[in-house]
């Protein structure tokens, strides 16, 4: 990574999903997310009522977690009429890393096809006109014997599975109401078994996350 990822203070804590990004780098002309197009990914689904794709959420290498502050500039009421501006605090959660890993079954060729389509400008996470997340280098890597996109290689989920989809001695761990495959920001929302924390962002515990959304209140408070 060239640049720490950024999120938008308010939004809460969550991994980005290899399906999700994919699709994402399909838009096409498409402005709007709800204008995304509905077009199948070249990679390997499981599942009967609610198919997801063989595609992880993110690995973090060696993250570090921080937050920036700083005063902008933000029109008023009256910017319109004369030109007026009032200072602002933005608050810009990011996490720092060298590198993050996806994993995925599938046509390794078609998502190279995919990820050339951007000519290689990518960036994850918020703030990306800004510099934020900026992506340096992908590698997709040979294929590997073990297939560890969708359960770890500990057993764990690796990637949001619909419960109904995974037999009830397999169901432990966090169970969360949300969308099973992109676009994940506007999908139809149904329980699925989620990675566990400490899958993707090694070192931190839940109290810290709560304790780290606690402080970003605060600031909200004080603006």
């Amino acid at each position: 990574m060239a640049s720490p990822i950024a999120f938008g203070y308010r939004k809460p804590f969550a991994p980005l999903m290899l399906d999700g990004l994919l699709t994402w780098m399909l838009k096409g002309n498409a402005i709007r997310e709800d204008e995304l197009p509905d077009v199948p990914l070249p990679l390997e689904q499981s599942g009967d009522k609610y198919p997801y794709y063989h595609a992880s959420a993110w690995e973090l290498v060696n993250p570090k977690f921080g937050t920036f502050c700083f005063v902008k500039s933000k029109p008023d009421d009256w910017a319109k009429r004369f030109l007026k501006t009032k200072p602002m605090l933005e608050i810009i959660n990011y996490i720092a890393t060298p590198e993050v890993i996806f994993r995925a079954r599938g046509s390794r060729s078609d998502v190279h096809k995919i990820v050339a389509s951007t000519g290689g400008s990518i960036s994850l996470g918020s703030k990306r006109v800004a510099g934020w997340g900026r992506v340096n280098n992908i590698r997709i890597s040979d294929p590997l014997p073990e297939d560890y996109s969708v359960w770890d290689q500990y057993g764990r989920a690796a990637r949001p599975i619909p419960v109904t989809e995974i037999p009830p001695e397999k169901v432990k761990g966090g169970i969360v109401l949300m969308p099973y495959k992109p676009p994940y920001w506007t999908g139809e929302k149904i329980p699925c078994l989620v990675p566990p924390l400490e899958r993707w962002w090694p070192g931190i515990s839940e109290e810290s996350i709560a304790e780290l959304e606690n402080k970003l209140k605060r600031l909200e408070q004080a603006e």
